[in-house]
């Protein structure tokens, strides 16, 4: 799975590329965690849980994935995320950590 994320939004409308990997350049263990960080964030989003809060004017990132077989996914995270979200993106943005 490719992995992008990009810092996005605030009052100027930006968007600066802060991270982008491929799991299959990951160890195992750490690209089983990225998987898991992904399927959360499908899973807030299909639940209909705000991914953040709502202002375009809000800093926040976007987080796309892309893997062979399967459809183009992107989650906007916007503002200060949900709780349940901390982890999984702070996983994905530390795919080495």
């Amino acid at each position: 799975m490719h992995i992008t994320i990009e810092s996005v939004g605030g009052f100027a409308g930006t968007s600066v590329p802060v991270a982008d990997y491929d799991t299959a350049d990951l160890p195992k263990d750490r690209a089983d965690r990225i998987r898991e960080a992904v399927a959360r964030l499908a899973a807030a989003e299909d639940a209909g849980r705000d991914l953040g809060e709502i202002g375009a004017d809000l800093p926040g990132y976007r987080v796309t994935t892309r893997e062979p077989g399967a459809p183009e996914r992107a989650f906007e995270i916007r503002g200060e995320p949900h709780e349940t979200l901390v982890s999984p993106l702070d996983t994905l943005l530390n795919p080495r950590g």
